[in-house]
C-alpha cells in the first residue's frame, strides 16, 4: 500500500487520540488534494478486503506493517484498518459526492466494488439520479454474461434505497430474486430492495409469488411474502407511520426472536 495510506493510519490509530482522532484533519494532513487521496484509499480498500482471502498479500501487508509501529499492532483486528479506510473513503464522499461517483463511472471493476459499498454506506440524498445510474450501469452483463456478486450485492441494495427507483433497477432486483443460480444471500437481498420499494415494483409480484410458494431456498419464503405484502400495499406509506417494508421488517425480526 501506499506510504500515505500508512501514515494515515498510524495517525488515525494513534494511542494518544484514537478513537476520537479528528478525521478530516488526518486526511488534510497526509494529502494534498482530494483526487489522491481518494484514490490511495481505494487501492488500499482493495488490497485490505482481498487480503482477508489471499494469503501472500496478507502476509505482504504484515510485513509493511512491520515499519509502522502503531499499525503493526492493528494486524491483530484486521477489520479496523479495513473501516477506518472506509471512514476516509466516506469523507471523500461527504466532501465531493460528485466527484466520487465520477470516479466511479470509469473505475476498474475492483473499484466499483469498493466505491459500491461506500455509495451506500454514504446515502443518495441529492445524488439519487446520478448514483442510480452508475449502479445500474455497472451491473449490466458484460459479452460474457458475468458480473461481480459483490457488486451485485451493493447495488440491489442500493435500488431499494433509491426513491424513486427506476424500470431498470426494479428489473434487476426481480432478476436477482429470481435467479435460483444465485446464492441465497444475494437473493435476499433483492426481495428486501423490492419491498423497500413498494408498491412501484408490481411488476415483480409473480416473481414473488413463486419464491413464496415453491422455491427450494425455504429461508427465502418469510422474505417473500413480507415483501408481497409491501409491493401489494396501496402505498409504500404505513397507516402507523414509517413505510409498510420497515413495518414488515420488524414483524419479520419478532417473529424470528420468538423462534
Amino acid at each position: 500500500m501506499k506510504t500515505e495510506v500508512w501514515n494515515f493510519l498510524d495517525l488515525m490509530y494513534d494511542d494518544d487520540t484514537w478513537p476520537n482522532t479528528d478525521l478530516a484533519t488526518t486526511v488534510d494532513s497526509v494529502w494534498n488534494d482530494a483526487a489522491s487521496a481518494l484514490d490511495d484509499l481505494v487501492s488500499a480498500h482493495i488490497d485490505l478486503t482481498y487480503a482477508e482471502d489471499d494469503i501472500d498479500l496478507a502476509r505482504e501487508i504484515a510485513d509493511e506493517a512491520e515499519m509502522h509501529p502503531t499499525v503493526g499492532s492493528m494486524l491483530a483486528a484486521p477489520e479496523i484498518m479495513v473501516e477506518l479506510v472506509e471512514d476516509g473513503l466516506l469523507l471523500m464522499a461527504k466532501r465531493d459526492f460528485e466527484s466520487l461517483l465520477d470516479y466511479f463511472d470509469s473505475a476498474c471493476l475492483s473499484e466499483r466494488e469498493s466505491l459500491a459499498k461506500i455509495i451506500l454506506m454514504h446515502g443518495f440524498e441529492g445524488h439519487d439520479s446520478h448514483a442510480g445510474r452508475s449502479l445500474l450501469a455497472a451491473v449490466q452483463p458484460p459479452p460474457k454474461g458475468w458480473i461481480s456478486p459483490t457488486l451485485k450485492s451493493y447495488a440491489v441494495q442500493a435500488f431499494g434505497k433509491l426513491d424513486p427507483p427506476n424500470a431498470g433497477m426494479i428489473e434487476f432486483a426481480r432478476r436477482t430474486a429470481s435467479n435460483r443460480s444465485n446464492n441465497q444471500s444475494l437473493r435476499s437481498l433483492a426481495i428486501e430492495a423490492l419491498m423497500d420499494m413498494g408498491p412501484i415494483a408490481k411488476s415483480a409480484i409473480p416473481t414473488l409469488q413463486r419464491i413464496h410458494n415453491d422455491d427450494p431456498e425455504v429461508g427465502l419464503k418469510p422474505f417473500a411474502w413480507a415483501a408481497l405484502k409491501s409491493v401489494r400495499a396501496d402505498s409504500r406509506e404505513h397507516p402507523c407511520g414509517g413505510t409498510v417494508a420497515e413495518h414488515m421488517r420488524s414483524l419479520y425480526r419478532a417473529e424470528n426472536d420468538k423462534r
